[in-house]
């Protein structure tokens, strides 16, 4: 298992102290009335949400942690991660975990925002399968869209039948493979997906993870956030400004591209369009479980339900600059994010507040990963094994009788 925190945790404390001191600054280019206002409608957003997570799972019979409506109040300091509602690897549970020992250690506000406004597959699970000394790795869908990519927020958990397909073979699988643990633990999972077959699939997949790990905090999706009164007026200020903003947009990502010497015109985001459909906006217009660009020619959203909704630069722009004072990325993330603080320093004239990095690797075979992992080292040092064997004495590599007759080559050699 291999545990990544840039920088290391023991300074996270420190990193957060220092951005509430800088915050005022904040507020007040991002005008103080509007930020407190976005940060009262994120704590009932999220407390509405949670709140409707738990009654779902207590009437499935499923006995869901209370915690997060029991423990949080409103509080001045808030701190925050967010990812797509996929079901969960050991990154993204442990950026939780770290969000959630952060929240205990500093008694801020942890808030989980579930980016539902992407499009994707919320119901794959991959998992291995050794047969006859081969590794396989397979996959298949729990959701009711049968592995077609669409919203997140549009997809349901599909029906019992095949919920119970899908998990009697990753635990046939898992068996086969040797992983009798795991196995084990795939079946306690199917009964908390059957019991909420038909449901939302975001939904299930979060009430799952508080089942399974301690992650449990507020929740939030993105959408809910995005229809409140003032984020709209935030999107509809971007969209009236919008040729000065796709400026300023396309040139930050140019540089950013210079600098770190990226050659791909899609990394990290791509280029605004200008075209004679008018001047294409980092956001997405969503309606009827559907989205599409958005051109500043197209008019604003005009139909019931319909919204205007971030792109993933913009969308962390507005969770770090208005929500939260410390943000917990992961590794990609903390990749993409050095943009948007130019691109927020250069539109905005705001410094956004710090950072920070979690993400976990747990291999399922750690014997042979480690073997391989040795023998991958030692094949890039095989050079310096034939000019200077010795030094690898002592270590493993060869075995007494090996390291034997390989000092009297050696002494040969140097004759």
């Amino acid at each position: 298992m291999v545990d990544i925190c840039e920088p290391p945790y023991a300074v996270w404390s420190e990193i957060l102290r220092t951005n509430l001191e800088s915050r005022s600054e904040r507020e007040s280019s991002l005008e103080s009335s509007r930020f407190k206002k976005i940060r009262d409608d994120l704590f009932s957003s999220a407390t509405g949400y949670t709140k409707a997570l738990v009654e779902l799972a207590h009437s499935k019979g499923i006995r869901a942690m209370s915690a997060p409506l029991q423990k949080y109040t409103q509080a001045e300091t808030i701190v925050m991660a967010g990812h797509q509602p996929v079901i969960y690897h050991p990154g993204l549970l442990y950026k939780l975990e770290a969000l959630r020992r952060l929240s205990d250690d500093t008694r801020a506000l942890p808030i989980h925002v579930v980016i539902d406004t992407d499009e994707g597959e919320a119901g794959i699970i991959s998992w291995p399968l050794v047969s006859a000394g081969n590794l396989e790795i397979k996959r298949a869908s729990i959701g009711s869209h049968g592995g077609r990519a669409s919203l997140y927020s549009e997809q349901r958990v599909a029906d019992g039948d095949t919920v119970t397909r899908v998990f009697n073979q990753i635990k046939e699988d898992l068996t086969t493979s040797g992983l009798e643990q795991a196995a084990s633990r795939a079946e306690e999972v199917k009964l908390a997906y059957l019991a909420l077959a038909g449901e939302s699939l975001i939904a299930a997949n979060s009430i799952v993870r508080w089942l399974f790990s301690d992650t449990a905090m507020l929740e939030v999706p993105i959408s809910e956030l995005l229809k409140g009164d003032e984020f709209k007026a935030v999107l509809e200020e971007f969209y009236s400004d919008a040729p000065r903003l796709v400026e300023i947009y396309n040139t930050t990502l140019n540089n950013y591209r210079k600098e770190h010497r990226i050659t791909n015109a899609a990394n990290p985001f791509p280029n605004m369009k200008v075209d004679d459909r008018g001047t294409e906006m980092p956001l997405w217009r969503i309606s009827g479980g559907a989205r599409e660009p958005v051109f500043n020619k197209s008019g604003q959203p005009k139909q019931v339900g319909e919204f205007l909704a971030t792109r993933g630069s913009i969308t962390t722009l507005l969770l770090r600059a208005y929500c939260s004072d410390l943000f917990v990325h992961g590794l990609g993330g903390g990749k993409y994010d050095r943009f948007v603080e130019q691109f927020a320093q250069s539109y905005l004239g705001v410094t956004l507040p710090r950072f920070v990095v979690a993400s976990r690797t747990v291999s399922l075979f750690p014997k042979k990963v480690a073997k391989l992992s040795r023998e991958v080292e030692l094949a890039s040092k095989v050079k310096e094994m034939i000019s200077k064997t010795g030094l690898f004495f002592g270590q493993g590599i060869f075995t007494d009788k090996e390291e034997i007759e390989l000092k009297n080559i050696i002494t040969r050699r140097d004759e």
